[in-house]
């Protein structure tokens, strides 16, 4: 490989090889002694040292060649590389300072603000962002106290504020995991009155970790979200009204007016009762529960969802005051009315005014005031002269046709909610048959069959009509059938309702009487006294209460509004009928109205 010292190496051994075959040459003969011969192997070692000694020198000073040929290039390299960090140096202070201009200039600039909080009595370090002095309305921020400056106009407790110095002296200084812990105790969003305006943060915390995983300070962002937070109250407000306008379109105009004609007065009735009776008064909170269940029941079955919780909660503390004297209290019961009347006024509003929706054939005169127009048209017609008799026939007639409605069209209407009350019963929808006989009902007839059989319907339905499974079991077709006849004789209007239900559980019945005290065990009662128990105020045979029924106060309903008209409620028990289960017996309603509140047609 032209290794030099190599060539030394080689040569000394040939020398030193040669004297040694020189001087065994000498001993065979071959070659006369002399002095080269007698003497060449220590002449071959004397010249072998010597190149040897060449040999040990070169390869030095190669090495050392090589050595300083190596230092060299490293100091090349060197010079290289210190050039490249000086270079580094000058970059690195450059991109330092222009990094340190961005930053200077985000956190001028920048809409969110943005703070540090330190260990040191948690005071906020300089590096924070010019809207922090914008949004809490102050030109001093760096070396404040961050509770000081989050809760000086904050509409927050005491409380909140021990909170907040509580977790942040728990997690400064400490592992991640204190700050993880207790994270969800520190205030994601304030409400702060600055110069009478209210405005809502929003605050982001956020752990500065080191390398062990200690908090070393607190990162907190704030944003103001006011107009946000409007914009989400408005869209919020704009959902639910397309919510209300939704449930009104459902309703046909004409039975919205009426429900809220009969609602108004109703709720106006309840406050009117509430406002002249300070002290606790039993019979008075009867009044008030009915008119507030009846309501109700017409708001669920026109499906008013929004309505309908409402007033079960203002149900719910008229129940508790009739069973606990101790909660009656005035006060809560006229907020629980004017809640209602407030949703009534944004339902009114929306039909009228965003959907432009009339009552239809609604009048904007009192019922009470048409009766007496009518009756004086009548005596008119009866007694007056024979010229006025004409007129006030015709005009009267013209009357009726404006108040006085089918009764067929009533019933239809109002037992359409059955489909509903079926449905969320799980029942199939039932058949329904109505004999009018012509009858024509007048205004208060027909606020009077709603405002009653909103509740006989739903007692049908939810007691009466059984489950699909049950009917079949029984040999019946799966449908139940609600059948009503109308019919006027002896100078009276009756009306007759039943279904083809189970009928009445008359051992239930008077057991649960006995059980509350209504009727003594020993006492001896025909079964149709046992059937009048139904009437009974708080009577129910449900087992538990729900939106529906099971408070006993729908019957209950039907006898005072009927009673408070003149009229009767009877029920007539069809024991002779064909016996399906037992305990049960068919039953019927029948309601006698004066005939003054009905007109006779052809049909």
């Amino acid at each position: 490989k032209r290794y030099r010292p190599a060539y030394f190496f080689t040569l000394a051994w040939l020398v030193l090889i040669i004297g040694n075959l020189t001087r065994m040459a000498m001993a065979s003969g071959s070659l006369p002694a002399s002095f080269l011969t007698e003497w060449s192997v220590l002449i071959g070692s004397v010249i072998e040292v010597v190149l040897l000694s060449l040999a040990l020198a070169d390869k030095v000073r190669l090495t050392e060649k090589s050595a300083f040929e190596s230092i060299e290039g490293l100091n090349v390299e060197l010079h290289k590389q210190h050039e490249a960090v000086v270079h580094l140096n000058t970059n690195l202070e450059r991109m330092v300072e222009e990094q340190t201009r961005e930053i200077k200039s985000i956190l001028k600039h920048i809409q969110i603000g943005i703070m540090i909080v330190g260990r040191q009595d948690l005071r906020i370090t300089e590096t924070h962002s010019e809207s922090v002095k914008t949004l809490f309305h102050t030109d001093k921020v760096a070396s404040s106290d961050v509770l000081e400056l989050l809760f000086k106009d904050a509409q927050a407790t005491k409380e909140a504020r021990s909170m907040v110095k509580t977790v942040l002296e728990n997690s400064l200084g400490e592992l991640d995991f204190n700050f993880e812990t207790n994270s969800h105790l520190l205030p994601t969003e304030m409400t702060f009155r600055f110069d009478n305006e209210s405005r809502i943060l929003q605050l982001d915390w956020n752990p500065v970790v080191d390398k062990d995983h200690r908090v070393e300070k607190m990162l907190v962002s704030i944003k103001d979200v006011t107009a946000l937070k409007k914009l989400q109250a408005e869209a919020a407000e704009k959902s639910k009204e397309l919510e209300y306008i939704g449930e009104i379109l459902e309703v046909t105009p004409k039975q919205f007016g009426i429900f809220m004609n009969s609602a108004q007065r109703f709720l106006a009735d309840n406050r009117r009762l509430l406002r002249a009776n300070y002290h606790y008064s039993k019979e008075i909170l009867k009044i008030l529960f009915i008119n507030m269940h009846t309501v109700k029941g017409s708001a669920r079955a026109l499906g008013l969802s929004h309505l309908t919780p409402l007033m079960h909660d203002a149900e719910q503390q008229l129940a508790s005051c009739l069973e606990d004297v101790t909660k009656w209290d005035r006060d809560a019961l006229l907020q629980d009315c004017q809640k209602i009347q407030g949703l009534l006024d944004i339902y009114q509003d929306l039909n009228q005014v965003k959907l432009g929706r009339s009552v239809g054939d609604s009048l904007a005169l009192s019922l009470d005031f048409v009766e007496r127009i009518r009756n004086f048209l009548r005596m008119t017609e009866e007694e007056g002269l024979p010229m006025m008799k004409q007129k006030a026939r015709s005009l009267k007639e013209s009357i009726e046709e404006l108040t006085f409605v089918r009764a067929e069209t009533v019933f239809r209407e109002v037992l359409s909610n059955a489909e509903m009350l079926a449905r969320d019963l799980q029942k199939e929808s039932p058949h329904i048959t109505i004999e009018d006989g012509g009858i024509h009902l007048s205004s208060e007839a027909q606020e009077l069959i709603r405002n009653t059989f909103i509740h006989i319907i739903r007692n049908s339905m939810d007691h009466g009509i059984e489950s699909a499974a049950e009917r079949l079991a029984a040999g019946k077709s799966k449908e139940g059938h609600i059948f009503v006849k109308l019919e006027v004789k002896d100078d009276s209007l009756y009306v007759t309702y039943h279904d083809d239900g189970r009928g009445l559980n008359l051992r239930a019945i008077q057991q649960i009487a006995v059980d509350r005290g209504i009727i003594k065990a020993q006492q001896k009662n025909s079964l149709e006294e046992i059937a009048y128990l139904i009437f009974e105020p708080g009577f129910s045979t449900a087992q538990s209460i729900t939106d529906i029924s099971g408070r006993g106060v729908g019957m209950n309903a039907v006898k005072d509004y009927i009673e408070a008209k003149q009229g009767s409620t009877s029920i007539r028990l069809h024991t002779a009928d064909k016996v399906v289960n037992p305990e049960y017996v068919p039953f019927e309603f029948v309601i006698r109205l004066y005939h003054n509140m009905s007109i006779q047609k052809s049909a």
